[in-house]
């Protein structure tokens, strides 16, 4: 088997495992977001809204560190004869929920409807989001790479979770 089969299917073994995330409760409000760019480490954050906290979930995968495990000869050494698995970290913790009270408003204001047309493009390097919104078995998903013009609140609220990200 060549090395981009390998990478190709080692980097599906890690989407699923970042897309599925920690298990989280979903009978409460719950607002998660993936996103993955082409070039660089992706993270899947994962908010669980409670009355007065917010318990957040964080599952990163470091692309940067697996991809020389499988393009660099002398690294890729090291791994010989061996299943290599996806460097994911895992991390949680909670915030006051007051801190979040923009995001949380914002999302329940949000009004997109769904793309039929052709988008058009094949998306070499650009970043794959993921988006995930509700509670119990009323969901909403919206997934792109790039964003319509008419799903603007998508970008306001994902650029507002990205900066959530940062702080926790």
């Amino acid at each position: 088997m060549d090395n981009s089969k390998k990478w190709f299917d080692f980097m599906n073994e890690a989407q699923t495992s970042l897309l599925l995330g920690q298990n989280i409760d979903r009978y409460k409000p719950n607002i998660q977001i993936a996103i993955e760019p082409s070039f660089d480490s992706s993270f899947h954050l994962q908010l669980e809204i409670n009355e007065k906290i917010v318990k957040w979930y964080r599952t990163t995968w470091f692309r940067l560190v697996d991809a020389p495990k499988f393009y660099d000869p002398l690294e890729s050494l090291k791994y010989l004869g061996q299943t290599i698995k996806p460097t994911i970290k895992y991390e949680s913790g909670t915030t006051d929920k007051n801190g979040l009270n923009d995001i949380i408003d914002f999302a329940k204001t949000i009004s997109v409807k769904p793309r039929l047309d052709k988008c058009g493009g094949i998306i070499l390097d650009g970043i794959s989001y993921t988006l995930n919104i509700g509670v119990e078995s009323t969901q909403t998903t919206f997934k792109w790479h790039y964003l319509p013009n008419e799903w603007t609140d998508l970008q306001k609220l994902t650029a507002m979770l990205e900066e959530l990200n940062k702080k926790l």
